[in-house]
């Protein structure tokens, strides 16, 4: 199987490298090797700077911190990959299996999501602590109506989901099964994924806590579901279908939780 899209990577004709599968020359190996650690940490330190060490200033520094560190997170897979392993881009299309099988898969774990939350989790003294820290969160970063979140809900469902499988599905993963098997590939791309989701976790329902060790595994799971509809789609569309609507059952989610406490 060639390596997908969003794109696959195409060697230049002279660089001797062989088809998915073939060992990498070892300077190339190393290479592959420091890409995918500096591409497995960078989204936890930026988390950590925008989401936490950020947080005491007000929201026009706390917004330019993100967007400048996430401008380079994002960056950063082309950069390593066109500039140091010098390959070519080859983008692709949207595969109709792949897709359907992303949103079927997008669809069941958002309404069991949303099943949980309105049959139990919403009436427990741990969601309706979240739900002030949460409201307090999106204020002190400028999200101060229903309106401006609902701005925030697309831009993260739409925009950033799909920016998220280019950076841990063709970069993070798509890097690791040149370097090792598919399956630890995929689990190790799917920890990766998973880490800095646990700081915002932890943000809200604590270190000690039990829902954010059951959450972070959760995402762990979904990381490799994600990244094997991936590898079998040969189409980054196909988790960003599923992970688009995940976000939006977590937007919606999140709507319930704060929808008292911001203006309309």
């Amino acid at each position: 199987m060639q390596h997908p899209p969003i794109a696959k990577y195409v060697e230049p004709a002279s660089s001797g490298h062989g088809p998915r599968g073939a060992e990498p020359a070892l300077g190339k190996w190393f290479l592959i090797w420091v890409g995918v650690v500096i591409g497995a940490v960078f989204p936890t330190v930026v988390t950590l700077l925008y989401f936490v060490l950020a947080a005491e200033f007000n929201a026009t520094v706390q917004q330019s911190v993100y967007g400048f560190f996430k401008s380079l997170q994002f960056l950063f897979p082309i950069f390593w990959a066109s500039i140091v392993l010098r390959q070519r881009l080859v983008f692709g299309q949207p595969k109709m299996g792949g897709i359907l099988a992303g949103f079927v898969f997008g669809l069941l774990v958002a309404a069991a999501m949303l099943v949980l939350y309105y049959s139990w989790c919403q009436s427990t003294d741990l969601f309706q602590g979240v739900a002030v820290s949460v409201i307090a969160k999106l204020t002190g970063v400028g999200i101060d109506s229903i309106a401006k979140y609902v701005v925030l809900a697309l831009f993260y469902s739409v925009v950033h989901s799909l920016l998220e499988e280019y950076y841990f599905r063709w970069f993070v993963f798509g890097q690791l099964r040149q370097v090792v098997p598919g399956r630890l590939a995929m689990i190790l791309s799917a920890v990766a994924f998973a880490a800095h989701h646990v700081i915002v976790l932890a943000f809200y329902f604590g270190w000690e806590s039990w829902a954010t060790w059951v959450f972070a595994f959760a995402i762990t799971i979904g990381g490799v579901i994600w990244a094997w509809l991936y590898d079998q789609a040969q189409s980054i569309y196909a988790p960003w279908c599923s992970h688009f609507l995940v976000d939006v059952g977590i937007f919606w989610i999140g709507y319930e939780l704060i929808r008292s406490g911001l203006t309309g």
